[in-house]
């Protein structure tokens, strides 16, 4: 599909922004909220089947699992300029078109320029199985190093190593607090988006 807007699918479109709310069933092959029984699954043997295309481990452990979930596509709490977005949805709503709009132009012409023509289109997309990676694209190991940080000192690559886990587990825990309503939430040090993007209170600097 040239055009995001052209996908048949279940998709979100910039003029759906602080308009609507999608809600959506638990699938059967999902674990069920009383089953008490570890790996005891509903549905039949199909559905079993495709309960092992969902990767329940990605889960929280106390996350709920709802008869019916829903999102609504709320409106980023400032637009690009940093200004406050509140009684300003048609605004934030062409901002968000105008992104879409250069965002695509770049992906045309990088196409363009790779001397790519056409598209994968829909039928091939819903024959790909979700754990194979996309047809055509090669995701062997290239042998090539993209570390977070680099360091012969072990021990210092091993503090630095429980810094991050420490910074990210910081990081989970106030947006788990932030998702469930709770706006007095500080991120820590170094969060760049949610900030810009929600609103958010982030540290300035580093405890």
């Amino acid at each position: 599909m040239s055009e995001p807007s052209r996908w048949p699918g279940l998709i979100t479109l910039t003029k759906d922004l602080g308009r609507r709310t999608f809600r959506a069933r638990r699938p059967k092959f999902f674990r069920a909220p009383e089953d008490e029984e570890e790996g005891a699954l509903t549905g039949d043997e199909t559905a079993r089947e495709r309960h092992e295309m969902h990767d329940s481990e990605a889960a929280e452990d106390d996350e709920p699992m709802l008869d019916e979930e829903s999102l609504t596509l709320a409106l980023p709490a400032v637009l690009p300029d940093g200004t406050d977005s509140s009684g300003r949805g048609d605004e934030v709503r062409r901002a968000a078109a105008d992104w879409l709009a250069r965002e695509l132009e770049k992906v045309h012409e990088e196409r363009r320029k790779a001397g790519i023509r056409g598209w994968l289109g829909v039928d091939k997309v819903k024959a790909q199985h979700p754990k194979e990676p996309p047809l055509g694209v090669d995701l062997k190991p290239t042998g090539e190093l993209n570390p977070q940080f680099a360091t012969q000192d072990r021990k210092a690559g091993r503090e630095e190593a429980l810094k991050l886990l420490g910074w990210r587990k910081r990081y989970a825990d106030a947006r788990k607090l932030w998702s469930s309503g709770d706006r007095k939430v500080v991120f820590p040090y170094g969060t760049w988006l949610a900030p810009r993007l929600w609103g958010a209170k982030a540290e300035t600097k580093a405890g």
